[in-house]
């Protein structure tokens, strides 16, 4: 925020004295309907005049540019925004032109001839008022540029942060001691089952070296992964673990940020007792063809391992900096549930 404070101040000192010296040169070469009163007088007048008027384009050019910014964004139809963005800003600056000649040729300052003066004024004016128009939105998209490389380090560190998370859970001292005690007792057992239990493992793993770069996924190979990621569960925790997955296949093509499933499996897992007489059931389900949710039956453990909450609050924030901050985690007395957008195919 202060960078930007800085480039938009660093702007409109730059605005005021490019208006400036715009103005007082094309009076100087071009007289004629001049006002009047003297030089210094009007110098002064001139200075008075470039900080009002880039005041108001500034701030009216920020405004157009953040409206249509929510409306019609560069990314999706750039041709429509750059109409449309031409055709606002030029009736902003007729329409502020126009106001401000009224004012100071008809009403503040005397001038020779002010009917040609008024059209002198809107002609020359608005000329002027495009080109600061034209700069200030040159500083907008400067500072956008800037943003959103300020917004992919931060997505991309997040990211890591993900992977660094789900690693830590599947190469932790707990996870390969639990995976590698119910790969043992399975191996006497049930050999077909424990090479299933192997691939699975294998699967887990592999999703997050593959899903590494990846900023959003499809929900079927998010799918994949937890399916493998529930069958060790399962395996290990027998009926005490429950998991129902309600996905219907039109929403398997929408995207998902990676390692979000595996994350909320761990969570409620981790954070909630699983046992033969309290299981464990977890559902996860789509609503209105665009919202997963996930949700838990509520039985806490009463304590439990440090770096609660991290998981949810990387997903939040992984979310957010896609731009798509409504992800919503409710708990009530018996429930906990998390409900998250999935994304259009064009984030794939």
């Amino acid at each position: 925020m202060i960078t930007e404070r800085r480039i938009r101040t660093g702007a409109f000192l730059v605005g005021v004295l490019l208006y400036f010296t715009l103005k007082t040169a094309v009076e100087s070469v071009f007289p004629y309907g001049k006002p009047l009163i003297n030089l210094p007088q009007q110098l002064g007048f001139n200075i008075l005049l470039s900080f009002l008027i880039n005041l108001i384009l500034g701030i009216g050019t920020q405004r157009i540019n953040d409206g249509l910014e929510e409306k019609i964004p560069w990314q999706e139809a750039a041709t429509r925004r750059l109409v449309v963005q031409a055709v606002v800003t030029g009736l902003f600056v007729l329409v502020m032109v126009s106001l401000f000649a009224s004012v100071m040729i008809f009403v503040i300052l005397p001038y020779r001839d002010p009917v040609e003066s008024f059209i002198r004024a809107i002609v020359v004016g608005s000329v002027f008022a495009m080109v600061m128009s034209l700069f200030y939105t040159a500083v907008y998209f400067y500072e956008q540029w800037g943003r959103s490389r300020l917004e992919a380090e931060q997505l991309k560190r997040e990211n890591l942060q993900s992977q660094f998370l789900a690693l830590k859970n599947q190469v932790s001292p707990h996870f390969l001691f639990n995976s590698l005690s119910t790969l043992g007792s399975l191996i006497p057992e049930d050999q077909k089952r424990a090479s299933a239990f192997v691939q699975n493992l294998a699967s887990v793993y592999r999703y997050v070296l593959q899903s590494m770069d990846r900023e959003v996924v499809p929900l079927e190979t998010e799918l994949q992964a937890a399916r493998a990621y529930i069958f060790l569960q399962q395996t290990r925790f027998g009926e005490s673990l429950q998991v129902c997955l309600d996905i219907p296949d039109a929403s398997k093509h929408l995207g998902i940020v990676p390692f979000t499933l595996q994350l909320l499996l761990e969570n409620a897992i981790k954070h909630n007792i699983v046992s033969n007489e309290r299981p464990l059931t977890i559902w996860m389900s789509v609503e209105d063809g665009n919202r997963l949710v996930v949700k838990n039956n509520l039985q806490r453990k009463q304590s439990v391992e440090s770096g609660e909450g991290v998981g949810l609050r990387n997903i939040v924030k992984r979310y957010d900096l896609l731009g798509e901050a409504d992800v919503m985690i409710n708990e009530t007395e018996t429930e906990f549930v998390v409900t998250l957008p999935l994304l259009k195919d064009g984030r794939l």
